[in-house]
């Protein structure tokens, strides 16, 4: 009987296990989509990637590409569900003028927005000298709270 439950015990947590999300792993899970798209950037810049430490989703596919300043990272589902993480480096005076404010537990405050099909954030981390913008494409009343949960996970 011990041995049996210790099976199902075992079997819940590897079900429950969070998803593999630092920038080492996703080379690695995605070396064609992801890796590719960041291989230009300095390891500085790798360092202040926006790369949230969960997702309310489980991320089928991950892309990545770097134009300029800035690197958007893609996190998809095998459903509806979307993410868009856009880094944008030594920003300067860029950030959109947005209604809401809502406080991270980092201490920055983020301007965010709801749209027609996501919730939007976006806030500057002066430590790193970046901007992080957050769109969540998702269903349901709680996309700003996923959002949130989102940008604090970063």
């Amino acid at each position: 009987m011990k041995k049996i439950l210790f099976f199902v015990g075992f079997l819940l947590l590897v079900g429950c296990s969070s998803q593999d999300l630092g920038i080492t792993d996703l080379k690695e899970t995605y070396p064609d989509t992801f890796a590719s798209g960041v291989e230009s950037l300095t390891e500085e810049q790798q360092s202040k990637l926006g790369l949230p430490d969960e997702t309310p989703f489980t991320v089928s596919s991950v892309s990545a590409a770097t134009n300029d300043n800035q690197t958007q990272v893609e996190y998809q589902s095998d459903g509806s569900e979307k993410l868009v993480v856009t880094t944008v480096y030594e920003p300067g005076n860029v950030l959109e003028e947005l209604d809401l404010q809502l406080n991270l537990n980092s201490g920055a405050v983020a301007g965010a927005e709801e749209r027609e099909d996501s919730f939007y954030m976006e806030w500057y981390n002066g430590e790193e000298d970046v901007i992080y913008q957050i769109e969540y494409f998702g269903n349901g009343e709680e996309m700003g709270q996923k959002t949130l949960k989102i940008a604090n996970s970063i």
